[in-house]
């Protein structure tokens, strides 16, 4: 949703010719676009830890929904620009941790054979949502701005209808809350099982019963606590959501500058959504096979390599060329933004993974806030954008070296099962939590 307050559509005026004497300075202008990345960090922070501690995966990510679709259809009757920056931090607020719960949700309901092949699936649709989005503004280019909103709003509430009707809850999820009748009847719908099967998950379930509920969590933001009370979890955070922060600089900011490249808006971001799909597919295809730690550390100094080059040759070279550049960082960094993101779920046990996630969205977000300043410093030096872009995925890439390895391990329900693992896989000991 968050590149509608960059588009103006040619034959109709946009947002901000509309409010031309609210916006006349770069900082109000650019006042909607922070505003909605500052929202989804807001609403990250606020909302991620409910899904581990007590909405669940579910039912934050069909609240988060429904949140977003209103403020994104009010922003339609915005009769001014602090009005409209208002609504977009309302739907920012709501968009900040639905990834997060589509990602964990999805993850915790198949075996660890297709966790990385579930991810991509909903990586793939957030693509398909960009190309229909340029698709929708090509169509309504002769139309009001607010009839875009509109249009653009309404799959998201329906698709809160569906999520709210049709999907089940995280089984892990519901298990470690004590609800285990409930992630029963969940199972047995995953995997259509028998009577006889039933009876062996409920008899399986009460033998463990004790155990687990060692773990139950008695307010709405434990999951913080439990997150803050093991160093290793602390540690771990910090750094990819330092990782998050460079990776989201060129993820986001790639497209928003794509208008200064020579072609047409509407066929430079379309090229950019389409670039996503090979990268999907590349890391659907290898997800099993290739290590998460080297992979990314590749796919981010390609990314600054050919970010920079771009920056040093935007002067010398025009069309395709250039785009040609632009189009390799972004699917360089696309890629990397996709195994990085199954990494991240990867590196935590359940009792705090949606947490987790949520902060690492936090340095995503705080990324996409910085990534409009940066994209309005190439105004007037393009190896400068580009050369801050290359440079925060590059070293951003580089702190990987400092995380273990995820690929093929199994994902843990407690703190305790998740320190007993990594440390029974490595002759290291509790150096290789960090």
């Amino acid at each position: 949703m968050h590149w509608r307050s960059i588009w103006i559509l040619p034959n109709h005026p946009g947002v901000l010719p509309e409010w031309s004497r609210e916006s006349t300075s770069s900082i109000i202008s650019g006042l909607p676009t922070c505003a909605y990345f500052i929202g989804c960090l807001v609403g990250g922070l606020v909302l991620g830890s409910l899904a581990d501690s007590y909405l669940g995966r579910k039912m934050l990510l069909v609240i988060s929904c429904v949140v977003m679709s209103l403020g994104g259809g009010l922003s339609a009757f915005s009769t001014t620009m602090l009005a409209y920056s208002c609504l977009r931090f309302v739907s920012g607020i709501g968009r900040g941790s639905i990834m997060t719960c589509v990602l964990c949700l999805s993850t915790e309901i198949v075996g660890k054979r297709w966790r990385g092949h579930v991810s991509l699936i909903a990586f793939s649709f957030f693509t398909l949502g960009f190309l229909l989005l340029a698709a929708t503004a090509y169509v309504l280019q002769d139309s009001s701005w607010r009839i875009v909103y509109v249009a653009t709003t309404i799959p998201a509430f329906l698709y809160s209808m569906v999520v709210y009707f049709l999907v089940v809850d995280s089984p892990r999820w519901l298990f470690l809350h004590g609800n285990h009748e409930e992630a029963i009847l969940v199972l047995v719908r995953l995997l259509q099982a028998d009577l006889y099967s039933t009876k062996s998950l409920t008899s399986m379930f009460y033998r463990v019963r004790i155990v687990q509920e060692t773990t139950d969590i008695a307010n709405m933001y434990s999951a913080i606590t439990h997150l803050v009370s093991k160093r290793w979890a602390t540690q771990r955070v910090i750094l990819v959501m330092m990782m998050g922060f460079g990776v989201a600089l060129v993820y986001i900011g790639m497209p928003l500058g794509v208008g200064k490249l020579g072609l047409n808006i509407y066929l430079s971001v379309v090229s950019n959504a389409l670039i996503e799909i090979p990268a999907s597919v590349i890391t659907f295809f290898l997800v099993n096979h290739l290590c998460r730690r080297s992979t990314i550390l590749l796919l981010t100094t390609l990314s600054a390599i050919f970010s920079i080059t771009c920056g040093i040759a935007h002067d010398k070279m025009e069309g395709w060329g250039i785009i040609g550049l632009e189009l390799m960082s972004y699917f360089t960094a696309c890629t990397a933004f996709d195994f990085f993101l199954m990494y991240v779920v990867e590196l935590f046990p359940t009792c705090i993974r949606n947490t987790a996630v949520s902060l690492v969205r936090q340095g995503i977000a705080i990324g996409s806030v910085f990534s409009p300043i940066v994209v309005a410093l190439g105004k007037d030096s393009s190896l400068l954008e580009y050369g801050i872009l290359g440079l925060a995925i590059g070293l951003s890439g580089l702190l990987v070296v400092f995380l273990p390895e995820t690929r093929g391990k199994m994902m843990c329900d407690t703190m305790e099962e998740q320190e007993l693992m990594e440390i029974g896989s490595n002759d290291n000991g509790t150096r290789d939590l960090l």
